[in-house]
């Protein structure tokens, strides 16, 4: 099959995805930033099926992608990909629907939008939490010895990269603790907070909104990582959603250039020894954008199983140990150190960044290629639906907000099947909920009496 006929293939599929994501979610414009339309939209489209039209313009100046043989390159069958995804992640999540309906839970989105908000009382909560992720941001950086954001003005491009990567992958604190706390609980009570402040303004609940933003962005830039920021903001755009506030075009156009501006500005920041013209920092962000989320997609259709064997389970999670199974490395680890070992070593690169198809054809070939769109569309309604049958509060909108821009398709699909962190972090947060709505409740009778 000619390419051509592809490109009008995955065209029309992405058009079809649009019309069914419509019928089934109601309003897909960014006048309302909501989980599903940033999620086809950015993640899904602008990260992923642009990349097919694009690729053969920067191939041979990307220093992955040139990496591979022109004769072998898997263009065809990362387009066939795209277009069995545009439609079945859709399909999942009419299933989940389905399956919401049946068990007679919501399932609306659009109508559990439109309800009036449930205020709680937040007076231990948010200083509870900001005292401990203070002392926790403290830790950390005496844990480090400095700290990374201010030290990297003093490094050239390739001390950043290893800085970036001895921090990502040997950071000198409990790894899951950090994620738990420091990259899931921190954003959302950040995003809870900015919720309440705009529900309930006051100075009280500014400065809480304030100091939860400075430690959010601390510990989501502490491996030097440019693009966190412009996605935390994201999850600020979708508060209003979640509000069932509509945001001007006009004000989607300024945060898209202020976004674009800053993305440019951090993207300079970080190469300060090194000349960068207006152009060729464009094109360097508009690639961050289009392509280089996507590099493992032909990365994987071309390693395996030519130079490596299908993976299997056994990448899912480092747990499988407790099981008595030797865990094996995740597919984005492998395909880094096939195409690029010296940057490995030298701790220069890490994970290979991809959408989450890569994963499944690494693991499981052509089965993990048919069922993962459909399981992620159908984890993607169910995830938001637990959400959905909860009271609608401030901490349950925090929650929509942050899933908004970290559920994510461009990365494992291992930790789309399994969000630890996000469970954990839901399971604690609405406990010290409940614990502290029945204290104040007990107190409250006391001094009544």
């Amino acid at each position: 099959m000619s390419l051509e006929i592809l490109y009008i293939l995955l065209c029309l599929s992405l058009i079809i995805g649009v019309i069914f994501l419509y019928k089934l979610e109601g309003k897909v414009l960014f006048t309302q930033i909501n989980i599903f339309n940033w999620t086809y939209f950015v993640e899904f489209i602008a990260m992923g099926a642009v990349s097919p039209f694009i690729v053969y313009k920067y191939k041979y100046e990307n220093w992955i992608l040139k990496n591979i043989p022109d004769n072998h390159f898997p263009l065809q069958e990362v387009i066939l990909t795209l277009i069995w995804t545009a439609i079945t992640l859709p399909v999942g999540i009419f299933c989940a629907n389905k399956l919401l309906k049946k068990l007679n839970f919501k399932y609306n989105y659009q109508a559990f939008i439109k309800k009036p908000l449930t205020n709680l009382n937040l007076k231990v909560f948010f200083p509870f939490w900001i005292t401990l992720l203070s002392l926790y941001m403290v830790y950390i950086i005496y844990q480090i010895g400095f700290i990374p954001q201010i030290q990297m003005f003093n490094l050239n491009s390739v001390e950043i990269a290893q800085l970036r990567g001895q921090i990502t992958h040997n950071l000198p604190a409990n790894i899951i603790i950090f994620r738990l706390f420091a990259l899931t609980i921190a954003p959302i009570l950040a995003l809870t907070s900015f919720i309440n402040f705009i529900t309930n303004k006051n100075i009280t609940n500014a400065c809480y909104f304030f100091i939860l933003l400075l430690i959010t962005i601390f510990f989501n830039t502490i491996n030097l990582n440019k693009s966190s920021i412009v996605f935390f903001f994201i999850g600020i755009l979708a508060t209003f959603g979640t509000l069932n506030k509509n945001l001007g075009f006009k004000k989607l156009i300024g945060f898209g250039i202020a976004a674009y501006l800053l993305l440019t500005l951090t993207f300079i920041a970080v190469i300060p020894n090194q000349k960068q013209d207006y152009e060729t920092t464009i094109k360097n962000v508009f690639g961050r954008i289009t392509l280089a989320q996507t590099y493992g997609n032909y990365v994987s259709y071309y390693l395996f199983p030519k130079y490596e064997d299908h993976i299997g389970f056994k990448s899912i999670s480092k747990q499988l140990r407790l099981l008595g199974i030797e865990p094996k490395e995740r597919a984005s680890r492998v395909m880094m150190k096939h195409m690029a070992p010296e940057k490995v070593k030298n701790g220069q690169a890490g994970h290979m960044v991809s959408t989450f198809f890569a994963e499944a054809w690494a693991n499981w070939g052509l089965f993990g290629i048919i069922i993962s769109p459909f399981l992620v569309g159908l984890i993607l309604k169910l995830t938001v639906g637990v959400i959905l049958n909860i009271p609608k509060t401030q901490l349950s909108l925090g929650f929509l907000s942050y899933l908004t821009y970290t559920f994510g398709l461009n990365k494992s699909f291992s930790k789309i099947l399994l969000p630890r962190y996000l469970i954990a972090s839901f399971v604690i947060l609405f406990l010290f909920m409940i614990i502290e709505k029945k204290l104040l409740k007990k107190k409250s009778q006391k001094y009544s009496l």
